[in-house]
């Protein structure tokens, strides 16, 4: 039983420094104070490409290790997610700071989602 534990263990730890290795984005946390937390999203690498769809040219962005949107007919879009725990017993507000972007001027509109198909 141990040593399934230890062959499962070290199987997970492989996966999550492979999975870290292979994103072009970063999410962090961290605790300002008891009542505070900080979660900073930081792209490392992207690209535009041009695409053909239906006979129209779309732009797309590409970068590892992501995950786009799934919604029919809106702009396929990068997604980035970070599990917080929050504690049961107390309100939560959420403040979005834009702090640092930068805008990319499109040749093309984004290559809209065909969705999820099942």
């Amino acid at each position: 039983m141990k040593r399934t534990f230890m062959v499962l263990l070290a199987l997970f730890m492989f996966q999550v420094m492979f999975a870290a290795s292979t994103n072009s984005y970063d999410v962090s946390y961290s605790r300002i104070s008891s009542e505070e937390m900080k979660l900073d999203i930081v792209v490392d690498s992207y690209s535009i490409s041009e695409v053909n769809a239906d006979g129209k040219t779309f732009s797309r962005i590409n970068f590892e290790g992501g995950v786009l949107t799934n919604e029919l007919g809106y702009a396929e879009l990068p997604r980035f997610a970070k599990s917080v725990q929050l504690s049961n017993d107390k309100n939560v507000t959420l403040d979005y700071d834009a702090g640092k972007y930068v805008e990319i001027k499109l040749d093309h509109p984004l290559l809209p989602s065909r969705g999820i198909m099942s």
